[in-house]
This record gives C-alpha cells, structure tokens and sequence, in this order.
C-alpha cells in the first residue's frame, strides 16, 4: 500500500499499488529477509568460535547487532509502502558499516575503545 497525505486533512487515505509495484515490493522485502537471517546466523558463529573477548569483537557484534535493527526497520518501512522514509535507515546503515571496516582496518582495540568512549 503506497500512503499519500492530503495538506488540507489531517488524515491518511491508502490507494491500491499497481501489481508490479506489489510484486517489486515482496522480493525486495524477502531479499531482506534472508539478508537478515544470513547476518544473524554468521554474527552467532563469530560469538560461538571466538571463546577469547577482546574490545574489537565485542564492538563488531554491536554493529553488526545495530545494523540488523536498521534493517529490520526498513523491512517494516518497506512492506508499508514508505519507501522514501527507508533510504534515512538505509544511508544509517551504510554509515554503520563504513565504521566497522573502518574499525577493522589496523589498531582494532584502540578504535574500538574509541567508539565505546
């Protein structure tokens, strides 16, 4: 369902989205999905192999751990039709992800104090 809001009301009206847009929406959204799931399923394997915490791993889970939040939002953004209200998430997201590799790059503990501070 795609919204659209009238100016002069204070209400919201739902019109019916074309088939393609509906077809569109769903593989987005089960790309997702299973996006998500890949994530998780790699994030549980990282905390079960690596038995010896450091300040690095543990500020990569958070990331990770805050970056499926985001996700998961924009999943819920999307399936109601707010597409344009998910790109802020998404653009969130990218940010999270260009700190963790910027992280991981060299000196990990220090920034990862760092971000922790």
């Amino acid at each position: 369902m795609i919204e659209d809001y009238e100016p002069n009301k204070y209400e919201y009206s739902y019109k019916r989205c074309s088939d393609r847009q509906m077809s569109w929406q769903k593989k987005v959204i089960d790309l997702l999905g299973a996006m998500s799931e890949s994530i998780v399923k790699r994030t549980s394997a990282f905390n079960i192999a690596n038995h010896d915490r450091s300040v690095d791993k543990d500020v990569s889970v958070v990331i990770m751990s805050d970056w499926l939040k985001f996700l998961d939002s924009v999943m819920l953004l999307i399936s109601l039709g707010k597409f344009d209200t998910s790109l802020v998430l998404v653009r969130t997201m990218l940010e999270l992800s260009i700190q963790l590799s910027y992280m991981l790059l060299e000196d990990k503990e220090t920034r990862a104090a760092y971000y922790i501070i």
